[in-house]
């Protein structure tokens, strides 16, 4: 947020942020990358040609089964957390191309 909120008001910044988060601030504005427009359509279809996969990290072992981390890992698969990253201008990794985000 903080990203954004210096990109708001300073004149000619530019920054990087999920394009969900961006609709908070009036005067900041997605880029279009050969005249495509950045929203979940372009990425998923491929005519977005820019996105960055996240990745969930954990202090030393991988978390055991049951373990709170774990069952956070696994919900992560659900469609009912698919269709909340959906909500929020996210997507899921499995929809966007490999060729994109690999």
């Amino acid at each position: 947020q903080e990203l954004l909120q210096h990109v708001d008001r300073i004149d000619g910044a530019i920054g990087y942020a999920e394009l969900g988060a961006s609709r908070a601030y009036p005067r900041v504005r997605p880029m279009s990358i050969d005249d495509q427009i950045p929203d979940v359509g372009n990425v998923t279809s491929g005519s977005y040609r820019f996105c960055a996969r996240e990745y969930a990290y954990t202090y030393q072992e991988q978390p055991q089964d049951g373990a709170l981390a774990a069952e956070f890992l696994n919900y992560l698969r659900t469609d009912n957390a698919r269709s909340i990253l959906r909500r929020d201008d996210l997507i899921p990794s499995s929809e966007v191309p490999e060729s994109l985000c690999g």
